[in-house]
């Protein structure tokens, strides 16, 4: 299991599901041939597509979003860039890497399955509520998280960027099928733990 950052209070088929999300996400993917061990946890494209279509098999409406990912120290009331993901654009630095991070919008909450890659100081997974009215580096705030690490106040911000689409040039066929059986898993395993009526 990973750790999850959960704040507000999910409805319970929320609660529920993100639950699963935590223990078996990133174990299933683990076990999936093709995958190597680790890759999802990566991979946040696959992995906010699979929560997606997980909570969408639940009957929880989901979308995926494009975000730029901040993550920034505060110490002494001076902000400090610790990890930065992701551009308006999406515009590749490089050629092999897109420049952006997904995200999967559902209920009223942000789910972030792959946080850990914008800074090492994060938990593996975040589960926040949406914000509305605020803006970070001239765009939207679609939610943030705040709390402290070695002595400094740490803020997380998901900044939308609805406009950065190039993630979607790069979904190939078998990451399709991987992301269906891992889905598929997922769901199993939520059913199995549901309570009976």
């Amino acid at each position: 299991m990973v750790a999850m950052a959960l704040t507000g209070t999910p409805s319970p088929a929320l609660r529920g599901a993100l639950s699963v999300i935590a223990e078996r996400l990133h174990e299933t993917f683990d076990r999936y041939p093709g995958f190597e061990p680790g890759a999802s946890r990566r991979s946040c494209v696959q992995s906010a597509l699979v929560v997606r279509d997980f909570l969408q098999s639940l009957g929880i409406e989901a979308r995926v979003a494009p975000v730029a990912a901040v993550t920034m120290a505060i110490r002494d009331g001076k902000p400090r860039v610790l990890g930065h993901v992701g551009s308006e654009d999406g515009k590749p630095r490089n050629p092999t890497r897109w420049n952006g991070h997904i995200v999967t919008i559902a209920d009223g909450y942000l789910i972030d399955p792959t946080l850990k890659q914008v800074s090492a100081v994060l938990p593996d997974m975040a589960a926040v509520p949406l914000v509305t009215g605020k803006t970070s580096m001239n765009l939207p705030v679609l939610s943030q998280l705040a709390f402290n690490a070695a002595g400094d106040a740490v803020v997380m911000q998901w900044l939308d960027t609805p406009r950065n689409t190039y993630w979607t040039k790069g979904l190939v066929p078998a990451a399709n099928t991987a992301r269906r059986e891992v889905t598929a898993a997922l769901r199993n395993a939520c059913l199995a733990t549901a309570p009976r009526a």
